[in-house]
């Protein structure tokens, strides 16, 4: 008989190393991209970017003004040409973006648009009018562009561009007002009881306040942010109804009406948006309801004396006006400020919620 074999042994398990290596070192993202991230993302790049845009905005309106003059929207147009082309060359240099091109088709169109409004000089009635609005659409394409190059380069930024329009919205606003609190010192040679300073043109003033009010609802109803900026949405709304009212401009009062309701639709902060307008809408509906019932304030061709006196007395109710409406804005963040709910709240919802319906009194009687 041969003698049993041994029983195999078990493999030996190899020790795991003391020592793990070490995992490989991220790759750096490239220098520009998150620069322009960084600086996006930080409060100080939003209030510099929003100044910026604010400041961009209110040389365009104070000095272009209506358009009217040739040598001066001349300049602006070359200047935001060129501005915007720099802007797009940085942008496409310093954070370059992979994937989709989100917004060239929009880009493209527009250009195409501009093509088609410089080849209409060839049947044009009017050559120098199509070379002029030729000029202009170019201006506006580059600026679209830039806008389009600016937003895949820094995503993070855009509510700097909201607060950069409710900014230049105050500012012309305010000048368009105290044209007509003070038309001695400022607007002596105005006979027409519409606002139109600075444009020279209702219908630009009341579309400035009307796009600055629809900010004001972001601003007035954001659920992040400051709270002292949330509560000055309520009277910087109050002015820029006041501005948009006594231009009679009925095109912007139907654009800010389009605004106000679409946002009320699509915002999922009905309630805070709907106690802006309504606090704003008061103020200024009283406001504007004496202004109108003064003959020195809502007709033309009145003399300078009675505009004086008349002004004078607008711009102590504006002042009331934007105190009330500021205590609100802080009334209102104060009362509706955001508290952590109690330990029984989650159940005493789910106890309302899984309740029955009452049932009537014909019900309970038995009558059908």
């Amino acid at each position: 008989m041969s003698a049993p074999a041994a029983p195999a042994e078990p493999a030996a398990v190899s020790d795991p190393p003391l020592n793990k290596p070490a995992p490989p070192p991220p790759q750096p993202a490239p220098r520009g991209i998150g620069r322009v991230r960084a600086v996006g993302v930080h409060g100080g790049g939003l209030w510099s970017s929003a100044l910026l845009v604010a400041i961009v905005l209110a040389w365009v309106a104070f000095y272009a003004r209506g358009g009217l003059n040739l040598s001066r929207m001349t300049t602006v147009e070359i200047a935001l040409t060129l501005g915007a082309a720099l802007v797009v060359a940085a942008a496409l240099v310093l954070a370059p973006r992979r994937g989709p091109a989100y917004g060239s088709w929009s880009v493209g169109l527009l250009l195409a648009l501009a093509a088609l409004t410089a080849l209409s000089l060839v049947w044009s009635v009017q050559p120098d009018a199509s070379w002029q609005d030729a000029g202009r659409m170019l201006a506006y394409s580059a600026f679209f562009a830039a806008a389009v190059a600016l937003v895949r380069a820094a995503p993070a930024r855009w509510p700097a561009v909201l607060g950069g329009v409710i900014l230049v919205a105050v500012i012309v606003c305010g000048w368009a007002l105290l044209t007509k609190v003070f038309p001695d010192q400022l607007d002596a040679s105005d006979v027409y009881a519409r606002l139109r300073a600075p444009y020279s043109y209702w219908n630009a003033i009341g579309l400035t306040a009307a796009m600055g009010a629809v900010a004001c609802l972001w601003l007035g109803a954001r659920r992040t942010g400051h709270a002292v900026l949330s509560a000055l949405a309520y009277p910087a709304l109050g002015l820029m109804l006041v501005t948009l009212l006594l231009a009679y401009s009925r095109g912007a009062l139907i654009a800010l009406a389009l605004g106000v309701v679409l946002w009320l639709a699509i915002v999922p902060l009905r309630l805070r948006g709907a106690a802006l307008v309504l606090a704003a809408a008061v103020a200024s509906g009283a406001v504007v309801a004496w202004a109108f019932s003064r003959h020195a304030l809502s007709a033309d061709n009145v003399t300078l004396a009675e505009r004086t006196a008349a002004g004078h007395q607008l711009g102590v109710l504006i002042v009331v006006m934007l105190v009330a409406l500021a205590a609100a804005g802080f009334a209102v963040g104060f009362l509706t400020g955001r508290r952590p709910p109690s330990a029984g709240a989650p159940r005493l919802l789910r106890r309302i919620a899984s309740a029955p319906p009452p049932r009537s009194s014909s019900a309970r009687s038995g009558v059908s």
